[in-house]
């Protein structure tokens, strides 16, 4: 082999293991990829979502609780009572209903402070009222004779929209008991909300506004905008013949368009009609059972 030739081969072998080299240097020297660093150890995780403690959130159905709700006939009774008497008697005050009442407003009283209620009409009196600022709905005592004999001996009072008996107002809902945890891992419950049956919901500011509002002598047969300063606006209607406001409408939103109508019945029910739409189809109606609505099928 020629000097000249063997010199070009050690030539060639150097250039080729000196880039060999540099590849390795640059890749780490090794093909294994590099291991991660231990990690931190972590707290270990729960068995068991915890389940919420502490005191149930009350319902907010304020008809909740002990006592019993008001009658259709008392709410037509009371809305009666508020639109006073001229004398100091007022026989059959609520006319064409299979019950009767007689409302009596005493010297020096400035509104009606008491009244008996004939239940099927037969002359004898199975309930009388005091009430104890005239006029006014809370505080009411209320004398029942279950036998219908004129012997009072059940009592009631209303106290927050309810008939209680007495000791009824210190006695709080029942609690549910609170139970373990499970064993296994659940979605903790949802938070109790009202309780309402199906099919109902409880009054809305406007409404309670509106009752109120119903419940005082209005002296015309028509009341525009009848409680000013809301984003909602009410008209009351007092139709010929009818002693109390017989009828309602609400504009929900101010649009000229009517979203409800209510009507004042004579056996003291109240319907409401809804246009979901505000157009003006009423295609719901519910019925106030105490201080909720009730969806009419």
């Amino acid at each position: 082999m020629k000097f000249k030739t063997f010199r070009g081969l050690v030539i060639a072998g150097v250039v080729v293991v000196g880039a060999g080299g540099l590849y390795l240097a640059t890749r780490g020297g090794s093909k294994k990829k590099p291991q991660p660093a231990p990690l931190v150890s972590q707290s270990p995780q729960p068995s068991a979502i915890p389940q919420p403690t502490g005191t149930p959130t009350p319902s907010a159905d304020p008809a909740a609780g002990p006592g019993e709700p008001l009658r259709f006939m008392d709410e037509a009774i009371l809305n009666r009572v508020a639109q006073g008497i001229a004398g100091d008697k007022a026989k059959d005050a609520v006319p064409k209903q299979p019950w009767k009442v007689n409302l009596y407003k005493d010297a020096g009283q400035p509104a009606v402070n008491r009244l008996k209620v004939d239940l099927d009409s037969d002359d004898k009196w199975d309930e009388k009222w005091t009430f104890e600022t005239p006029g006014q709905r809370e505080g009411i005592k209320r004398q029942v004779a279950p036998a219908d004999d004129d012997k009072y001996t059940v009592e009631y009072r209303l106290q927050g929209g309810r008939w209680r008996k007495p000791g009824d107002e210190a006695v709080a809902p029942a609690r549910p008991t609170p139970t373990a945890a499970p064993a296994t891992p659940v979605e903790p419950s949802p938070a109790p909300t009202a309780a309402l049956p199906a099919g109902a919901t409880p009054l809305r500011e406007v409404d309670t506004a509106l009752l109120a509002a119903a419940a005082r002598p209005i002296g015309t047969d028509k009341i525009k905008d009848a409680i000013a300063g809301h984003a909602w606006k009410v008209n009351l209607y007092q139709d010929a013949g009818s002693p109390i406001t017989n009828r309602a409408k609400i504009d929900l939103d101010r649009d000229d368009k009517w979203d409800e109508k209510w009507t004042f019945k004579s056996d003291g029910s109240i319907e409401r009609e809804v246009a979901p739409a505000d157009d003006e189809n009423y295609t719901q109606r519910f019925l106030k059972q105490g201080n909720r609505w009730v969806a009419k099928p």
